[in-house]
């Protein structure tokens, strides 16, 4: 009898603990799942702090200057913490910062402002404000700062966490800034020994090149282009103002050559980022860029791009693209010639330009190539950077006229 009973109660306590199991197993799922789906209700400043971080990342990939970087992280930390007055700073002595976005001088003291950063990485706060050291070396360090705002004076675990995660990106970001401008430094001394530098080294550098001229033309068409259209804008609410048809008539001269200077930004906009060459492929893009030179040029232009030209390689791709455009410019500019011929074509293992114009030659001085992206030595630079070789002829006696002749050949390397 007795082990009867000792037997039920046992199988009792396997039940009640079974039951217990079961029941924290399905709580614990149950808010995992409510906690999924109601996240967003749950913990929204979660979600702002993540979507900052892949905000941030997105907004700097185009930008290669610590002024970039600096307005960037002086609108996300303010947008996410209690603070104000935020601003990356070079560290110039001890007690004095100069801001890299007004370029004003900050006085840093432990008592009486800003805490003086310390350690790289390590957060420095005080009853006024915070500073964090991002970059030291032999030459300057570089901290974040900013002021609290009242009645804050410290930041929650979910703020800590956020920001100690965008400290670590801007570190590493700051640190490939410093690392770009010294191999910059360091190519640029090398220009006379260009040719024992690797091709990856020489595409690289016409990339950054490329990041440059991207750079330039966002920065023309967010600043300059809107400013010119803002004041063909105030012109036409002024001329709503005067009834004086001189007046008027001079309001419209001078928003009509603001909106010509508009359409030339434009026009130099559209040659320094040409993205449209992904879109449309090469072909179509050439054909477009000859399609603007006979409209402009003095000369008469006979180009033949192949229909069934195809090219694989980006890096190739735009350079193509580059070389082209700079034989043009160079025809229309110091060519004076009356008759250019281009011809660019796809062969069963190689691409064929061939370039010839009618015009003054080149000068008997040999041309070197170059580091820059500009003139004929830049051309250079850049077909042998993507493995081609590059051929020029040209005979120029006296006063006679005998041209220039150009063939460009890329071997079709096969992935």
């Amino acid at each position: 009898m007795l082990p009867d009973l000792a037997v039920k109660g046992l199988l009792s306590l396997i039940r009640v603990g079974l039951f217990i199991f079961m029941s924290v197993l399905i709580f614990c799922y149950a808010k995992e799942y409510i906690d999924y789906r109601l996240r967003k209700q749950l913990y929204p400043k979660r979600q702002d702090f993540q979507a900052s971080l892949n905000r941030f990342m997105q907004w700097m990939k185009p930008q290669y200057k610590l002024s970039d970087l600096a307005f960037i992280l002086k609108r996300e930390v303010e947008n996410c913490l209690p603070v104000e007055e935020v601003t990356l700073a070079k560290v110039e002595s001890e007690r004095q910062t100069v801001s890299l976005i007004d370029n004003k001088v900050i006085h840093v003291s432990d008592d009486h402002s800003w805490p003086k950063p310390d350690h790289i990485g390590s957060l420095r706060s005080n009853t006024f404000g915070f500073s964090v050291l991002l970059s030291q070396n032999k030459n300057e360090c570089v901290a974040l700062i900013g002021k609290w705002k009242k009645p804050r004076r410290q930041l929650n675990i979910d703020e800590k966490i956020w920001f100690e995660t965008l400290i670590n990106y801007a570190q590493i970001i700051i640190e490939n800034l410093y690392r770009a401008e010294e191999l910059v430094g360091l190519l640029s001394q090398s220009e006379e020994r260009r040719d024992t530098l690797p091709q990856t080294v020489q595409r690289a550098l016409f990339r950054m090149s490329e990041r440059e001229r991207k750079q330039l033309s966002n920065d023309l068409h967010d600043t300059t282009v809107q400013d010119q259209l803002a004041l063909a804008r105030e012109i036409d609410a002024e001329k709503t103002r005067w009834s004086d048809l001189s007046v008027i008539g001079l309001l419209n001269r001078i928003r009509e050559r603001i909106l010509n200077n508009v359409d030339t930004l434009r026009q130099v906009i559209h040659e320094l980022r040409p993205e449209f060459i992904h879109q449309m492929g090469l072909g179509e893009s050439l054909k477009e860029l000859l399609h603007q030179v006979k409209q402009r040029a003095s000369f008469s232009l006979h180009a033949y791009i192949d229909q069934d030209l195809r090219v694989y390689d980006s890096d190739l791709e735009l350079n193509l693209y580059r070389v082209v455009q700079e034989l043009m410019n160079n025809a229309m500019k110091h060519s004076q010639a009356n008759q250019v011929t281009l011809i660019v074509s796809q062969k069963s293992d190689h691409y064929l330009l061939l370039y010839d114009d009618d015009g003054i030659g080149l000068k008997k001085n040999p041309i070197s190539p170059s580091f820059g992206t500009m003139g004929l030595s830049g051309l250079i630079g850049r077909v042998e950077s993507t493995g081609g070789t590059i051929t020029m002829d040209t005979i120029n006696e006296d006063h006679f006229k005998k041209g220039l002749h150009i063939e460009i050949i890329w071997p079709i390397r096969q992935s």
